[in-house]
């Protein structure tokens, strides 16, 4: 039971795993590589709030919509954001 939950957990974490590739693939200063280590290693909605609040990659605003989603779904929502602005820029 545990092993099918470890795998539905990890298949949930699509772009997080894919921004965690992208530190290692693009040219990324040190304090944005800290910031996206913040983000991904973020386990409390206080964390993301934080990371929203200091990071320099999106202009995003927690919406009440946004507390409704999972806390997983939130930082794929976010990781998504992060993806597109760090391709844009490259």
């Amino acid at each position: 039971m545990d092993n099918f939950l470890n795998k539905l957990t990890n298949k949930n974490k699509k772009e997080q795993k894919y921004l965690a590739k992208l530190l290692k693939r693009e040219t990324l200063d040190n304090e944005e590589k800290k910031e996206i280590l913040f983000f991904l290693n973020s386990k409390t909605y206080e964390e993301l709030q934080n990371f929203l609040k200091n990071q320099s990659f999106i202009d995003y605003d927690l919406t009440p919509e946004d507390f409704e989603l999972s806390f997983n779904e939130l930082k794929e929502k976010i990781a998504y954001e992060i993806i597109e602005s760090i391709l844009s820029d490259s």
